[in-house]
């Protein structure tokens, strides 16, 4: 009898600890999920810490012609003049939800708003002339976009409104 008690006790506690185990995981990957959720049309985005390493391949046209890539630029998200958003955050200030499109262009002098872009060059184009997509799908919250390492970024920019 003893024996059979044993037992039980010992299947009961596998069944609490798998069951825990469980729900922790569970848990886990619902925390992550909805904790990097930053307001970017895209679900399940990942955002970059202090110390990440990532890179995004961009490219620019204007009406149908593309545009020489970037120069290079200062700042922890930023282009070697190589078509690419580097993002290398060494601080929390510009980690996280701060490594955005928008601080790209800054790093270039230039600006992006959700309503207008500004090219390093001063060319301004407006939200009706601007278009971006990420991996060939249009995102709508532009100056907030977390690159993802890895990333296709189109900008589209067509002359006439802007």
């Amino acid at each position: 009898m003893a024996t059979q008690a044993r037992t039980n006790r010992r299947r009961m506690t596998r069944v609490v600890v798998g069951t825990i185990a469980g729900l922790l995981l569970l848990a886990g990957g619902l925390g992550v999920a909805l904790s990097n959720d930053v307001g970017n049309d895209r679900v399940a985005v990942l955002l970059p810490g202090v110390g990440d390493h990532w890179h995004a391949r961009y490219a620019v046209t204007i009406d149908g012609a593309d545009l020489e890539i970037f120069p290079a630029s200062e700042g922890d998200i930023h282009s070697h003049g190589d078509g690419l958003v580097h993002i290398h955050p060494h601080s929390d200030a510009t980690a996280g939800d701060a490594a955005t499109l928008s601080s790209f262009f800054a790093s270039l002098s230039g600006e992006l708003t959700d309503d207008a872009l500004r090219l390093p060059d001063g060319r301004t184009f407006t939200a009706g002339s601007v278009e971006i997509r990420v991996d060939s799908e249009a995102i709508g919250s532009w100056a907030t976009y977390v690159p993802q390492d890895g990333d296709q970024i189109e900008i589209i920019l067509t002359i006439g409104n802007g």
